[in-house]
Protein backbone atom coordinates (compact mmCIF):
# COMPACT_ATOMS: atom_id res chain seq x y z
CA UNK A 1 0.00 0.00 0.00
CA UNK A 2 3.15 2.45 0.76
CA UNK A 3 4.32 1.99 -2.82
CA UNK A 4 1.05 2.76 -3.96
CA UNK A 5 0.10 6.08 -1.90
CA UNK A 6 3.62 6.99 -3.15
CA UNK A 7 3.48 6.42 -6.87
CA UNK A 8 1.19 8.86 -8.72
CA UNK A 9 1.23 6.09 -11.85
CA UNK A 10 -0.29 3.37 -9.66
CA UNK A 11 -2.53 5.33 -7.85
CA UNK A 12 -4.33 6.20 -10.82
CA UNK A 13 -4.27 3.15 -12.93
CA UNK A 14 -5.22 0.63 -9.79
CA UNK A 15 -8.88 2.21 -9.89
CA UNK A 16 -9.50 -0.95 -12.39
CA UNK A 17 -9.59 -4.09 -11.07
CA UNK A 18 -7.91 -5.82 -13.58
CA UNK A 19 -5.13 -3.59 -13.47
CA UNK A 20 -4.89 -4.66 -9.37
CA UNK A 21 -4.82 -8.12 -10.30
CA UNK A 22 -1.92 -7.46 -13.07
CA UNK A 23 0.39 -5.29 -11.13
CA UNK A 24 -0.24 -7.37 -8.00
CA UNK A 25 1.07 -10.79 -10.47
CA UNK A 26 3.71 -7.85 -11.31
CA UNK A 27 4.98 -7.25 -7.62
CA UNK A 28 4.87 -11.02 -6.26
CA UNK A 29 7.41 -12.22 -9.66
CA UNK A 30 9.42 -8.80 -10.76
CA UNK A 31 12.03 -7.54 -8.43
CA UNK A 32 12.48 -4.72 -10.86
CA UNK A 33 11.95 -0.77 -9.82
CA UNK A 34 8.59 0.59 -9.92
CA UNK A 35 8.01 1.90 -13.63
CA UNK A 36 7.26 5.98 -13.00
CA UNK A 37 5.07 6.34 -17.04
CA UNK A 38 2.32 4.08 -18.09
CA UNK A 39 4.26 3.11 -21.40
CA UNK A 40 7.38 1.53 -18.58
CA UNK A 41 4.18 0.04 -17.17
CA UNK A 42 2.10 -1.68 -19.25
CA UNK A 43 5.24 -2.93 -21.29
CA UNK A 44 6.58 -4.52 -18.19
CA UNK A 45 3.00 -5.86 -17.17
CA UNK A 46 2.90 -7.53 -21.08
CA UNK A 47 5.93 -9.13 -20.34
CA UNK A 48 5.29 -10.54 -17.13
CA UNK A 49 2.07 -12.23 -18.75
CA UNK A 50 3.58 -13.38 -21.55
CA UNK A 51 6.76 -15.06 -19.41
CA UNK A 52 3.79 -16.71 -17.09
CA UNK A 53 1.93 -18.34 -20.11
CA UNK A 54 5.11 -19.38 -21.23
CA UNK A 55 6.12 -21.07 -18.21
CA UNK A 56 2.94 -22.58 -17.85
CA UNK A 57 4.06 -24.93 -21.26
CA UNK A 58 6.11 -28.18 -20.13
CA UNK A 59 8.04 -27.83 -22.95
CA UNK A 60 9.19 -24.58 -21.87
CA UNK A 61 8.42 -24.60 -18.08
CA UNK A 62 12.82 -24.72 -17.37
CA UNK A 63 13.31 -21.61 -19.06
CA UNK A 64 14.96 -18.72 -17.50
CA UNK A 65 13.67 -15.44 -16.39
CA UNK A 66 14.31 -13.18 -19.61
CA UNK A 67 13.83 -9.39 -19.83
CA UNK A 68 12.56 -9.28 -22.98
CA UNK A 69 11.35 -11.21 -26.13
CA UNK A 70 14.93 -11.52 -27.94
CA UNK A 71 16.24 -14.29 -25.07
CA UNK A 72 13.80 -16.42 -26.19
CA UNK A 73 14.26 -19.98 -28.68
CA UNK A 74 13.56 -18.74 -32.43
CA UNK A 75 10.09 -20.91 -32.54
CA UNK A 76 8.47 -18.64 -29.74
CA UNK A 77 10.61 -15.00 -31.34
CA UNK A 78 8.78 -15.35 -34.43
CA UNK A 79 5.25 -16.11 -32.47
CA UNK A 80 5.61 -13.02 -30.82
CA UNK A 81 6.85 -10.95 -33.94
CA UNK A 82 3.40 -12.21 -35.42
CA UNK A 83 1.28 -11.27 -32.39
CA UNK A 84 2.99 -7.75 -33.24
CA UNK A 85 2.29 -7.54 -36.82
CA UNK A 86 -1.84 -8.68 -36.03
CA UNK A 87 -1.54 -5.98 -33.01
CA UNK A 88 -0.58 -3.80 -35.64
CA UNK A 89 -2.78 -4.46 -38.28
CA UNK A 90 -5.55 -3.85 -35.78
CA UNK A 91 -4.30 -0.86 -35.19
CA UNK A 92 -4.30 0.76 -38.48
CA UNK A 93 -7.67 -0.71 -39.11
CA UNK A 94 -11.09 0.45 -38.54
CA UNK A 95 -13.24 -2.46 -38.37
CA UNK A 96 -13.57 -5.08 -35.36
CA UNK A 97 -10.33 -5.00 -33.25
CA UNK A 98 -11.11 -9.47 -32.75
CA UNK A 99 -8.82 -12.07 -34.08
CA UNK A 100 -9.63 -15.00 -35.71
CA UNK A 101 -8.42 -17.89 -33.71
CA UNK A 102 -7.25 -18.72 -37.82
CA UNK A 103 -4.43 -16.58 -37.12
CA UNK A 104 -2.66 -18.39 -34.17
CA UNK A 105 -1.85 -21.67 -34.44
CA UNK A 106 -1.56 -22.59 -30.96
CA UNK A 107 -2.86 -20.98 -27.48
CA UNK A 108 0.71 -20.31 -27.18
CA UNK A 109 0.67 -17.75 -29.67
CA UNK A 110 -1.37 -15.77 -27.09
CA UNK A 111 1.24 -15.03 -25.01
CA UNK A 112 -1.54 -14.56 -22.09
CA UNK A 113 -2.74 -10.96 -23.38
CA UNK A 114 -5.80 -12.06 -25.57
CA UNK A 115 -8.94 -13.41 -24.08
CA UNK A 116 -11.85 -15.07 -26.09
CA UNK A 117 -14.12 -12.62 -27.47
CA UNK A 118 -17.75 -12.85 -27.86
CA UNK A 119 -19.24 -10.93 -31.32
CA UNK A 120 -21.31 -13.42 -32.36
CA UNK A 121 -19.57 -15.99 -34.82
CA UNK A 122 -19.35 -19.72 -34.73
CA UNK A 123 -15.45 -19.03 -35.19
CA UNK A 124 -13.53 -18.72 -32.01
CA UNK A 125 -12.52 -15.08 -31.79
CA UNK A 126 -9.63 -13.29 -29.07
CA UNK A 127 -9.40 -9.77 -28.19
CA UNK A 128 -6.81 -8.05 -26.29
CA UNK A 129 -6.70 -8.18 -22.55
CA UNK A 130 -6.62 -3.94 -22.70
CA UNK A 131 -6.03 -1.47 -25.41
CA UNK A 132 -2.85 -0.86 -23.72
CA UNK A 133 -1.47 -4.18 -24.40
CA UNK A 134 -2.80 -4.04 -28.44
CA UNK A 135 -0.65 -0.25 -28.34
CA UNK A 136 2.29 -1.97 -26.99
CA UNK A 137 2.47 -4.69 -29.36
CA UNK A 138 2.11 -2.81 -32.45
CA UNK A 139 4.89 -0.32 -31.20
CA UNK A 140 7.03 -3.02 -31.05
CA UNK A 141 6.59 -4.10 -34.40
CA UNK A 142 6.23 -0.80 -36.06
CA UNK A 143 9.79 0.22 -34.81
CA UNK A 144 11.19 -2.55 -36.54
CA UNK A 145 10.86 -0.78 -39.50
CA UNK A 146 13.43 1.82 -40.83
CA UNK A 147 12.16 5.24 -39.47
CA UNK A 148 11.72 6.60 -43.27
CA UNK A 149 8.85 3.95 -43.50
CA UNK A 150 7.41 4.46 -39.94
CA UNK A 151 7.59 8.40 -41.03
CA UNK A 152 5.23 6.99 -43.86
CA UNK A 153 3.17 4.78 -41.62
CA UNK A 154 2.08 7.98 -39.03
CA UNK A 155 1.73 10.09 -42.11
CA UNK A 156 -1.02 7.16 -43.40
CA UNK A 157 -2.94 6.98 -40.05
CA UNK A 158 -6.21 8.81 -40.56
CA UNK A 159 -6.98 8.20 -37.25
CA UNK A 160 -4.44 7.59 -34.42
CA UNK A 161 -5.11 6.78 -30.94
CA UNK A 162 -3.13 9.46 -28.49
CA UNK A 163 -2.24 5.90 -26.03
CA UNK A 164 -0.55 4.89 -29.02
CA UNK A 165 1.52 7.88 -29.65
CA UNK A 166 2.79 8.31 -26.50
CA UNK A 167 3.53 4.34 -26.36
CA UNK A 168 5.59 5.10 -29.68
CA UNK A 169 7.51 7.90 -28.55
CA UNK A 170 8.02 6.20 -25.08
CA UNK A 171 8.47 2.71 -25.40
CA UNK A 172 11.13 2.63 -28.41
CA UNK A 173 14.45 1.66 -28.23
CA UNK A 174 15.74 3.87 -30.97
CA UNK A 175 15.16 7.79 -31.09
CA UNK A 176 12.50 8.90 -32.85
CA UNK A 177 13.49 11.59 -35.68
CA UNK A 178 12.15 15.41 -35.19
CA UNK A 179 10.23 14.72 -38.44
CA UNK A 180 8.78 11.73 -36.80
CA UNK A 181 8.10 13.55 -33.53
CA UNK A 182 6.56 16.52 -35.19
CA UNK A 183 4.33 14.36 -37.05
CA UNK A 184 2.82 12.58 -34.02
CA UNK A 185 2.71 16.19 -32.06
CA UNK A 186 0.69 17.43 -35.24
CA UNK A 187 -1.67 14.51 -34.75
CA UNK A 188 -2.63 15.40 -30.84
CA UNK A 189 -2.97 19.33 -31.08
CA UNK A 190 -5.92 19.06 -30.49
CA UNK A 191 -5.85 17.94 -26.84
CA UNK A 192 -3.30 19.34 -24.25
CA UNK A 193 -3.85 16.44 -21.91
CA UNK A 194 -2.27 14.30 -24.31
CA UNK A 195 0.22 16.53 -25.08
CA UNK A 196 1.18 16.86 -21.29
CA UNK A 197 1.46 12.73 -21.11
CA UNK A 198 3.53 12.85 -24.39
CA UNK A 199 5.77 14.96 -22.94
CA UNK A 200 6.75 13.61 -19.86
CA UNK A 201 6.13 9.91 -20.65
CA UNK A 202 8.72 10.38 -24.00
CA UNK A 203 11.95 11.56 -21.50
CA UNK A 204 12.71 13.07 -24.85
CA UNK A 205 13.88 16.80 -25.30
CA UNK A 206 12.66 16.40 -28.85
CA UNK A 207 9.63 15.51 -27.95
CA UNK A 208 9.35 18.24 -25.20
CA UNK A 209 10.62 20.81 -27.46
CA UNK A 210 8.04 20.07 -29.68
CA UNK A 211 5.00 19.80 -27.80
CA UNK A 212 6.18 23.33 -26.35
CA UNK A 213 6.67 24.83 -29.59
CA UNK A 214 3.11 23.55 -31.01
CA UNK A 215 1.54 24.95 -27.79
CA UNK A 216 2.73 28.47 -28.21
CA UNK A 217 2.22 28.63 -32.08
CA UNK A 218 -1.19 29.34 -31.27
CA UNK A 219 -0.91 32.16 -29.19
CA UNK A 220 -4.00 31.16 -27.76
CA UNK A 221 -4.73 29.56 -23.65
CA UNK A 222 -3.10 27.00 -23.14
CA UNK A 223 -5.62 24.77 -21.19
CA UNK A 224 -4.29 21.91 -19.03
CA UNK A 225 -6.50 18.92 -17.51
CA UNK A 226 -5.65 16.97 -14.36
CA UNK A 227 -7.99 14.11 -13.71
CA UNK A 228 -4.92 12.41 -11.34
CA UNK A 229 -2.09 12.94 -9.35
CA UNK A 230 -0.22 11.04 -12.64
CA UNK A 231 -1.83 13.84 -14.97
CA UNK A 232 -0.28 16.43 -12.43
CA UNK A 233 2.78 15.34 -12.63
CA UNK A 234 3.01 15.54 -16.68
CA UNK A 235 1.16 18.46 -16.36
CA UNK A 236 4.07 20.02 -14.21
CA UNK A 237 6.88 18.61 -16.41
CA UNK A 238 5.11 20.34 -19.28
CA UNK A 239 5.00 24.08 -17.95
CA UNK A 240 8.57 23.22 -16.77
CA UNK A 241 9.61 23.11 -20.41
CA UNK A 242 7.44 25.79 -21.88
CA UNK A 243 9.34 28.84 -20.86
CA UNK A 244 6.86 32.04 -21.84
CA UNK A 245 3.29 30.67 -21.34
CA UNK A 246 0.46 32.88 -22.30
CA UNK A 247 -2.63 32.95 -21.00
CA UNK A 248 -3.23 29.49 -19.24
CA UNK A 249 -6.52 27.64 -17.35
CA UNK A 250 -5.75 24.54 -15.60
CA UNK A 251 -8.56 22.60 -14.86
CA UNK A 252 -8.65 20.02 -11.68
CA UNK A 253 -10.92 17.75 -13.11
CA UNK A 254 -12.22 15.20 -9.96
CA UNK A 255 -8.32 15.69 -8.95
CA UNK A 256 -8.22 17.06 -5.35
CA UNK A 257 -5.96 19.72 -5.50
CA UNK A 258 -3.48 19.53 -2.41
CA UNK A 259 -1.67 22.31 -0.56
CA UNK A 260 1.44 21.03 -0.88
CA UNK A 261 1.31 21.04 -4.66
CA UNK A 262 0.20 25.14 -4.78
CA UNK A 263 3.43 26.54 -4.27
CA UNK A 264 4.89 24.29 -7.05
CA UNK A 265 2.25 25.86 -9.92
CA UNK A 266 2.87 29.55 -8.36
CA UNK A 267 6.60 29.39 -8.79
CA UNK A 268 6.13 27.92 -12.43
CA UNK A 269 3.49 30.05 -13.83
CA UNK A 270 4.70 33.43 -11.53
CA UNK A 271 4.83 36.59 -13.91
CA UNK A 272 5.18 34.90 -16.91
CA UNK A 273 1.37 34.26 -17.64
CA UNK A 274 -0.98 36.94 -19.16
CA UNK A 275 -3.64 35.29 -17.37
CA UNK A 276 -3.89 32.43 -15.13
CA UNK A 277 -6.85 30.22 -14.28
CA UNK A 278 -7.32 27.73 -11.49
CA UNK A 279 -10.44 25.70 -12.04
CA UNK A 280 -11.06 23.65 -8.65
CA UNK A 281 -12.88 21.22 -7.24
CA UNK A 282 -14.55 22.10 -3.72
CA UNK A 283 -13.32 19.50 -1.81
CA UNK A 284 -16.29 17.69 0.60
CA UNK A 285 -13.82 18.37 3.64
CA UNK A 286 -14.37 21.68 4.67
CA UNK A 287 -11.43 22.25 6.59
CA UNK A 288 -8.91 20.77 3.49
CA UNK A 289 -10.95 23.43 1.40
CA UNK A 290 -10.32 26.66 3.19
CA UNK A 291 -6.71 25.47 3.67
CA UNK A 292 -6.12 25.12 0.11
CA UNK A 293 -7.81 28.54 -0.32
CA UNK A 294 -5.31 30.14 2.09
CA UNK A 295 -2.43 28.25 0.22
CA UNK A 296 -3.62 29.66 -2.84
CA UNK A 297 -4.04 33.33 -1.64
CA UNK A 298 -0.57 32.96 -0.08
CA UNK A 299 1.54 31.89 -3.01
CA UNK A 300 -0.27 33.78 -5.57
CA UNK A 301 -0.21 37.18 -4.13
CA UNK A 302 2.02 38.81 -6.38
CA UNK A 303 -0.36 38.43 -8.80
CA UNK A 304 -3.53 40.65 -8.80
CA UNK A 305 -6.95 38.69 -8.58
CA UNK A 306 -9.21 39.24 -11.54
CA UNK A 307 -11.95 37.22 -10.84
CA UNK A 308 -13.52 34.49 -8.26
CA UNK A 309 -16.29 32.32 -8.99
CA UNK A 310 -18.23 29.54 -7.74
CA UNK A 311 -20.55 27.02 -9.19
CA UNK A 312 -22.97 25.86 -6.66
CA UNK A 313 -24.40 22.96 -8.94
CA UNK A 314 -21.13 21.44 -9.80
CA UNK A 315 -19.11 22.24 -6.59
CA UNK A 316 -16.44 24.06 -8.58
CA UNK A 317 -14.83 27.44 -8.22
CA UNK A 318 -12.89 29.45 -10.92
CA UNK A 319 -9.93 31.83 -9.64
CA UNK A 320 -7.99 33.86 -12.22
CA UNK A 321 -4.87 36.27 -11.77
CA UNK A 322 -2.98 38.31 -13.56
CA UNK A 323 0.41 40.23 -13.21
CA UNK A 324 0.17 43.17 -11.08
CA UNK A 325 1.18 46.16 -12.33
Amino acid sequence: MTQLESNPLLGSVCSVPINISMICSYFQLCDDPLPSTMPELYEKLAWNLAQLKINSIKEYENLLKLSNYQGLPNELQQSWSHLCQLAFEKCQADFSQAIASTYLSTELETFGLLKPAAVGSDEVMFSFLCPAFRYYLAVSHLTTLPQSEQLEVIKGMPHINPMFCRFYLSVSENPSSADIVSEVVQKLHHCCKDMCLLSFESKNEIVDREVAKSLLASGSTIMLYAQNAYEYVAMVHLLEKIEQPSSVEINFKNCKLKARQVPKLASLLGNRSKVITLLLERSSRRRHWHLVERVVAKHFKKLALISSASDPFNNKISISFAPSL
